[in-house]
């Protein structure tokens, strides 16, 4: 709860970029064994997928709006 109240006035690109560096290396070694599970993490009003689990929204949702981003710390493919 404390978290909660604590991050709810940070925008949410802020709580991407925060998701990204607190969490990447955990989110890459999640998603590098996904094969048919989506992973949503939630940063404020939005929600975000990566990698597999983005793959697997868009073929669920192919309407729903969908923006690419480059991680540099890991390049594709």
């Amino acid at each position: 709860m404390r978290e909660e109240r604590e991050t709810c006035g940070v925008p949410s690109g802020i709580r991407l970029m925060n998701l990204l560096r607190e969490r990447l290396t955990e989110i890459m070694d999640r998603e590098r064994a996904n094969r048919n599970s989506i992973h949503l993490y939630c940063t404020g009003p939005y929600w975000v997928a990566f990698e597999r689990s983005a793959y697997q929204l868009h073929r669920a949702f192919p309407d729903s709006e969908t923006t690419p981003l480059r991680l540099f710390a890991y390049p594709f493919p």
